[in-house]
């Protein structure tokens, strides 16, 4: 019996799970559960529209100093999209592709402490609040 690897197929949704470790000048913290899901829709045989959501919850920060010991129960959210040009390639049996697209972001701090930056703050890519 022969079978061809996704000929027609037209949508695709992954899910995935791992672990996200916080990291940067203020860094450091335990890793924490990173949840992800995605929808892929293939437009034309070689353009696929993609979107998800990725976040990351109690990645451990904290902060200490003199007077005071910070623990921010922040979590992360994430939702990047895009379009995706694909080029079959091997007869079908493996594909190259390149895209581009956007992130929007979205950072929450259960318990703020503006003296180091800890803020909740949205936007598209990186944002940072007003100083």
């Amino acid at each position: 019996m022969c079978a061809l690897g996704q000929p027609d197929m037209r949508s695709t949704v992954t899910v995935s799970a791992g672990l996200a470790h916080n990291v940067g000048p203020t860094c450091c913290g335990e890793s924490a559960p990173s949840l992800a899901a995605s929808y892929v829709y293939r437009i034309l045989s070689h353009l696929d529209l993609e979107a998800g959501v990725d976040a990351t919850t109690l990645l451990g920060t904290e902060i200490r100093g003199a007077n005071y010991d910070i623990k921010a129960n922040d979590r992360f959210t994430w939702v990047p999209f895009g379009l995706k040009g694909v080029l079959p390639l091997g007869h079908g049996r493996a594909e190259a592709f390149a895209g581009g697209g956007g992130l929007y972001e979205r950072y929450s701090v259960g318990s703020p402490f503006l003296g180091a930056g800890l803020v909740s703050r949205d936007g598209w890519g990186h944002t940072y609040p007003a100083e």
